[in-house]
């Protein structure tokens, strides 16, 4: 399946404004959803808001009714003035682990 093709199924599951994105990041760590045309998609992390900087995403796990498991992400920003929105892109993605070093206060 075409990737505008998933953009739009997933999209109109709460409906068909930019905003009714947001609905989904209700649905990170809840039970998976069936949807019409697609197959079962999962919320499986988002990213963003207040004191993180304007990045905001949202990632799913799609599980097709024939096929392989893809993931998808749909981007956006956030401004503190105006608050999150999904204006894109949606992307295909995949998981990638990585190990980073940071840096913590000796007590």
């Amino acid at each position: 399946m075409k990737l505008e093709e998933v953009e739009r199924l997933i999209g109109q599951h709460y409906g068909t404004d930019e905003y009714d994105w947001h609905e989904w990041k209700y649905e990170v760590g809840t039970e998976s959803i069936d949807v019409v045309g697609l197959g079962v998609v999962t919320v499986v992390d988002e990213y963003g808001g207040e004191g993180q900087g304007d990045e905001y995403w949202i990632a799913f796990r799609v599980e097709f009714a024939e096929g392989p498991i893809r993931f998808f992400r749909m981007n956006g920003y956030y401004a503190s003035y105006d608050g999150g929105t999904f204006d894109g892109p949606f992307e295909e993605v995949q998981p990638v682990e990585k190990t980073i070093t940071v840096f913590e206060v000796v007590r």
